[in-house]
């Protein structure tokens, strides 16, 4: 039997520092789902990030391209075409 099954696999946290080190928000195995929507909301729900076909390049930055502050933010990544939604949290952290 073979499967095509590829599971998505969020980080709990990134660190956008320069590092090198968790410096982008990357899913595991995004590459079979080429068509997705990724959105970042804060603690109040607001919509800080948002990117249609998203490529595991978000660096913790907001809509205008500045850092967001540190904190927890939740995560919605839908792909239509598959009915997958992925829904957690991410953590920022600089340090």
């Amino acid at each position: 039997v073979i499967s095509d099954y590829h599971p998505l696999e969020k980080p709990e946290g990134i660190s956008p520092n320069g590092d090198a080190l968790n410096d982008q928000f990357v899913i595991h195995n995004l590459g079979k789902y080429p068509v997705n929507h990724l959105t970042i909301f804060n603690r109040w729900g607001n919509v800080v990030y948002e990117q249609h076909n998203y490529l595991n390049d978000w660096k913790g930055e907001n809509l205008k391209g500045d850092l967001l502050p540190e904190g927890t933010y939740f995560v919605v990544l839908r792909i239509d075409e598959a009915d997958i939604t992925l829904k957690g949290y991410v953590e920022i952290r600089y340090k």
